[in-house]
């Protein structure tokens, strides 16, 4: 776990955020995973580090494959939210617990792939 993940984690916890599962293979066929996903809801994080140091990330073909990725889970009824390090923090990290919180309440009712 990179030390970013583990600052989001760690604040994540404090904040009495859902319980998420690490490194969540989403996908039915492709070896896809998710940074941490919380299945019931279907709502998942990726930290995307590196992004100010020509990262996998912020690079084309990085880029190119996120997003097939983010399609993807879009398609299978996943909600995504992306952490870059500048967003790893207590605001944005409660936010998204609330997030997290509403969008069990209320799930998403995929007419995609999601089964």
């Amino acid at each position: 776990m990179s030390a970013l993940s583990a600052k989001f984690a760690l604040l994540w916890k404090a904040y009495k955020g859902p319980e998420l599962i690490a490194e969540h293979k989403f996908h039915p066929t492709r070896k896809w995973r998710f940074d941490w996903a919380m299945k019931q809801g279907r709502c998942a994080v990726e930290i995307d580090g590196g992004v100010f140091i020509r990262g996998r990330h912020s690079r084309g073909a990085g880029m190119m494959k996120d997003a097939e990725k983010g399609r993807a889970a879009c398609d299978l009824g996943w909600r995504v939210w992306h952490f870059t390090s500048a967003c790893v923090t207590p605001a944005a990290v409660k936010q998204t617990v609330e997030s997290f919180r509403l969008a069990n309440a209320h799930p998403f009712q995929s007419k995609g792939l999601a089964k």
